[in-house]
């Protein structure tokens, strides 16, 4: 979970050329996509370049917009998001992809009839109870379409989540028997330079055999309280504090050694999995 402490420097980036709808796909022939003309690759991530270096670590998240979560983001901030994730991330030897490369699919009442997420938003879901008036609705859209042994990244409109004023970004975790996933939801209008960097890390830290999400540092201590949060940072500077630092976030050996031992980790980067 991500809590915002102030206002961001960033600006959103508007659509430009690259971006645009086409329609169609091998496995769905009526689901829409915003497209860049070279979507999965950025000048400053270099996978090739990583997978000469001495121990690389790779792992791909798909990508979806729910509802009208595509009006307040592109695809040009869907990028900017997985660099700010890969400049925290490859201090670990750690290389981020995304795994749907051809484009992000939309999901809403017009490419899924039966899913009523048009007007779905951040403020109707649950951020640490699942107890939301939408809940039911992201539970199916978890079940559906977030891969089994897979990372799922889904951008919903709004800015904070349900009764709170500062978390806008949430990730749960689930495993039954031999199937595991970890869902990332993440308000759109909020926009936080290393909200995914975070975010990937309680994916990363999570646990199927336990269903556990232990941040391998100093806990954090809810302020005014005795009570314990093990799956954030107690250091004000960390990655894994509640409110992540909006510039150069720290991370540790031990936190990177934990990552790289995480089941969604790939240590062949031509295995990686794709829509």
């Amino acid at each position: 979970m991500f809590k915002k402490n102030r206002e961001s420097k960033y600006e959103r980036i508007g659509y430009d050329e690259n971006i645009g709808y086409e329609g169609g796909s091998l496995n769905n022939p009526d689901i829409h996509f915003i497209n860049s003309r070279n979507p999965s690759t950025s000048k400053n991530i270099n996978y090739a370049a990583a997978s000469k270096s001495r121990k690389p670590y790779f792992v791909t998240i798909y990508v979806f917009f729910v509802g009208r979560a595509f009006r307040a983001v592109d695809f040009a901030r869907v990028k900017r998001d997985f660099v700010r994730a890969n400049e925290i991330w490859n201090r670990c030897m750690v290389f981020i992809k995304i795994a749907n490369g051809n484009g992000v699919p939309i999901i809403n009442k017009m490419t899924y009839p039966d899913y009523l997420v048009d007007d779905l938003c951040a403020e109707n879901l649950g951020h640490q109870d699942r107890r939301g008036p939408a809940d039911p609705i992201r539970d199916a859209l978890i079940n559906d379409f977030t891969p089994n042994h897979s990372i799922a990244l889904y951008y919903i409109p709004g800015t904070t989540f349900y009764r709170s004023d500062t978390t806008c970004a949430v990730t749960g975790s689930e495993a039954s028997g031999s199937s595991f996933k970890s869902s990332i939801f993440m308000a759109s209008d909020s926009d936080y330079p290393y909200i995914l960097a975070h975010e990937i890390g309680h994916a990363l830290f999570f646990r199927p055999s336990n269903c556990s999400r232990t941040n391998p540092g100093p806990t954090y201590v809810i302020p005014g309280t005795r009570r314990v949060d093990p799956s954030h940072d107690n250091r004000s500077d960390n990655l894994m504090y509640p409110s992540v630092p909006n510039t150069n976030p720290i991370i540790t050996n031990d936190q990177c050694n934990k990552a790289r031992k995480s089941p969604y980790i790939y240590r062949n980067a031509q295995a990686l999995p794709n829509l």
